[in-house]
């Protein structure tokens, strides 16, 4: 068992987040583990964000409150990196929690200089919601060397584009100088690319830890033009490797673009997507051999066009 006792920077950004902030930060206070520090960095919100947030900093030491105009979730990430003081960062969007109280007591048991650690989380709808996990891991996956583990969580599809299901080590970003790309959107889709890159050892905590709140305005919950070209230019700069498991993380990405290019109809980013369809070649991921096996039975056109069926249906 790892006797340090690491310190954890939690990043929570918060923008306008007022029936959901509170409950997200207890999630972390009420952890049975005190050497951590909550960044919170309200992103110019124009309702109670802010006094909520400072109200819960003056009952608790270990919280830092910055206020900043608004820019964005990438720059208030960026915010809270800059001043996290912790050996590893965890990202906690403001509007979700944490379920698992013992969460970071057990991560500090077990970790063994990892670079990233990812954990288990659920879809969040209402407090009637089951705790179903979003992946569930092998009994034989802690027997795995490094590269074993590297190909069965990409196989997986347990290394997906999202910051906050990963426990990050802070030299991480020290030495590369990695900040969340500004004014995109799904920017954790280049950034989880980056760090998939730099880091050398990736484990997992198989527990569900993340509850991920599901609202009707979230971002995720709408695709635009805008949204498919950032996509687009994320999948294009970051295949740019010839780093393999790189390649195949981007491989089960570019299915967003594949699919909701049809979805909207939009002939330019289907055109688009069409130029980065050599990806599928990259196809650890289950997922990604099974639409590689449509593509070449059907082509590029009538496959995207089952992907947006199915999209629809689902």
């Amino acid at each position: 068992m790892n006797k340090e006792n690491y310190k954890y920077s939690i990043i929570v950004p918060a923008y306008n987040v007022e029936n959901y902030v509170e409950r997200c930060i207890n999630s972390v206070t009420e952890q049975k583990y005190d050497n951590y520090e909550i960044i919170i960095v309200d992103d110019g919100s124009t309702d109670q964000t802010g006094d909520i947030c400072d109200n819960i900093a003056k009952k608790n030491d270990n919280i830092k409150i910055i206020h900043k105009s608004n820019g964005g979730l990438s720059s208030a990430r960026n915010e809270g990196i800059k001043v996290a003081s912790g050996d590893y960062l965890i990202f906690l969007d403001s509007d979700d929690f944490w379920v698992e109280n013992d969460f970071l007591v057990n991560i500090n048991a077990i970790m063994n200089n990892e670079d990233v650690i990812i954990f288990n989380s659920f879809k969040y709808f209402d407090e009637n919601s089951k705790i179903k996990a979003r992946f569930k891991l092998s009994n034989n996956f802690n027997n795995l060397n490094h590269n074993e583990k590297m190909k069965y969580i990409i196989e997986n599809n347990i290394y997906k584009a999202c910051a906050w299901d990963k426990i990050i080590k802070a030299s991480i970003f020290k030495d590369n100088k990695m900040l969340f790309p500004e004014g995109v959107l799904s920017e954790d889709m280049e950034w989880c690319g980056m760090l998939l890159d730099k880091a050398k050892k990736i484990n997992v905590y198989p527990n569900v830890v993340y509850a991920y709140r599901q609202r009707d305005n979230s971002i995720s919950k709408s695709v635009s033009k805008k949204h498919l070209i950032d996509i687009y230019n994320q999948i294009y700069e970051g295949t740019k490797t010839k780093n393999q498991y790189v390649l195949n993380y981007f491989a089960y990405e570019y299915l967003i673009l594949y699919s909701y290019a049809f979805v909207l109809k939009d002939k330019e980013i289907i055109k688009k997507a069409k130029k980065l369809s050599w990806i599928l070649s990259y196809d650890i991921s289950h997922k990604v051999k099974k639409i590689k096996k449509l593509y070449n039975v059907f082509g590029y056109t009538m496959c995207g066009k089952i992907l947006e069926k199915y999209l629809k249906w689902k």
